[in-house]
């Protein structure tokens, strides 16, 4: 958690300084005349909570990170529109009392943490799935003021699992990771977004039928709570 809240902190800082912004204080790459197509880069970034919809797996430090890279959007009418983004996100799923391990086809597959662990009088032992995603949340948008709505789906391209263990027994660290776990590409799910100026709250759902892992003892299948802060 703490290297995620300082890879947010940095992004927050470096957003900025790539971007460049219009005189209104938006990142706008290109934009109409009219003001109804914009094309802009580096909007946001955000921070979530993911809570499992099935209580059976022990995932509460769970979470993600992601960042705006690019976002279109066209607004037939002042305060409506629609909105496609393309987003970089980062997951980290970890357990302390279960394993995140690879079977022999590089599936993820759960054990119980004494099946892994070499020391016996092993302890403040923690276990995570990683992986990278690149997502494109199309969503419809009302704009009131410095408010703004904004729900649709969310298409994912997922990438670079890994699977990775720790444990410390006396005053010894170990840790064990494995690369290339086999992720299911291509995942969707709903979200939506409610904001005030830069400062907002998201909300995410990937339903059971959109699996990250395919046929392992793993069932991703999440709901994920977060903020949003704009540039």
């Amino acid at each position: 958690m703490k290297k995620l809240l300082l890879l947010a902190a940095a992004l927050l800082v470096a957003g900025p300084v790539f971007a460049q912004p219009s005189k209104d204080g938006d990142t706008v790459i290109a934009s109409s005349e009219d003001g109804k197509f914009i094309f802009s880069g580096l909007e946001h970034v955000g921070y979530g909570y993911h809570y499992m919809s099935d209580a059976t797996y022990d995932v509460s430090a769970s979470e993600e990170l992601f960042y705006n890279l690019l976002n279109f959007s066209y607004f037939p009418a002042p305060s409506f529109g629609f909105t496609l983004g393309i987003d970089y996100e980062f997951n980290i799923f970890s357990s302390e009392k279960s394993a995140f391990i690879l079977d022999g086809t590089n599936k993820v597959q759960t054990v119980d943490f004494s099946t892994v662990l070499s020391e016996t009088a092993a302890r403040r032992q923690r276990s995570s799935l990683l992986f990278h995603t690149i997502n494109f949340p199309l969503m419809a948008c009302v704009r009131l003021g410095s408010f703004g709505i904004a729900a649709g789906a969310e298409a994912s391209l997922n990438f670079g699992g890994s699977v990775r263990y720790k444990y410390k027994n006396g005053d010894i660290k170990y840790k064990v990771a494995h690369r290339k776990a086999e992720l299911e590409p291509f995942t969707y799910g709903l979200v939506a977004r409610i904001s005030y100026e830069e400062v907002g709250i998201y909300g995410k759902f990937y339903p059971k039928s959109s699996k990250v892992l395919p046929d392992g003892s793993v069932d991703l299948n999440y709901f994920t709570i977060g903020v949003q802060l704009g540039f």
